[in-house]
């Protein structure tokens, strides 16, 4: 089978560009992408809500549609984007965050030497710089501390420029990510809700939604990554993650 490189369009159509065009469909003032772009073209919004599915690419989707009935439904409606070079999770979503390659984050990979210290830290962990007392929950943000966003990462984040005009964001996701480093670079300080079962994942990022007290939620659905590492992508573990 002859493979091909895929490059990352990061001036168009790249996971890159989806939080800016969102924010511009938001009404939020800002530069776009960096060029204008039909696939992120959302129309004009009041509220909004972003689903990040880890490690579920469009070939893999295609390849086991049957296995994702709500998606294959709308397949038609998909558009492929491409990611951020490498594909890593911590390169990904910190890209993703604030709309800059990896090579400006810094996050580049899965480990990285710490300029202040010289030691090698792991990028997803980053235990010795998490602390959870001082992630945003119910409203109530803490002070900024050492963290790779003041190590590595300088780059705007793009949920605190939403924040910034008056509109609240709701992170939903597990109580280890609340306040976490990696989450904290990638994402700033939106209000943080802890959503351990996967079965109420939607029915609350229906309600936050339905009470209007944010006008952006975002859910993190991290189960086809981690199944994926532990057993392989088209294993029957990972398309059962689909269903």
């Amino acid at each position: 089978m002859d493979l091909e490189f895929v490059f990352p369009n990061y001036g168009a159509d790249s996971l890159l560009g989806v939080l800016p065009a969102l924010a511009r469909s938001l009404g939020v003032p800002g530069p776009g992408s960096g060029s204008s772009s039909s696939l992120l073209d959302f129309p004009e919004a009041k509220r909004a809500v972003i689903v990040m599915c880890d490690g579920l690419g469009y070939h893999n989707l295609v390849a086991h549609k049957a296995h994702a009935p709500y998606l294959r439904r709308r397949l038609s409606e998909i558009a492929m984007l491409t990611t951020a070079f490498p594909s890593t999770t911590t390169a990904a979503l910190v890209a993703f965050g604030t709309g800059a390659p990896p090579g400006q984050t810094g996050f580049v990979g899965y480990s990285a030497r710490d300029p202040e210290t010289g030691s090698l830290v792991n990028m997803i962990s980053w235990t010795e710089y998490s602390d959870p007392k001082n992630a945003v929950l119910d409203g109530f943000s803490a002070p900024p501390f050492h963290i790779p966003a003041r190590v590595f990462q300088r780059q705007p984040i793009w949920f605190d420029k939403v924040i910034g005009t008056g509109k609240p964001v709701t992170s939903l996701g597990l109580a280890k990510f609340a306040g976490s480093a990696l989450s904290t670079a990638a994402f700033g300080y939106p209000r943080f809700q802890v959503v351990e079962s996967r079965s109420d994942r939607v029915p609350i990022a229906v309600d936050v939604l339905s009470k209007k007290t944010t006008d952006l939620v975002y859910l993190y659905w991290g189960e086809v990554d981690r199944v994926g590492h532990e057993y392989g992508p088209g294993s029957h573990q990972w398309t059962n993650s689909l269903s």
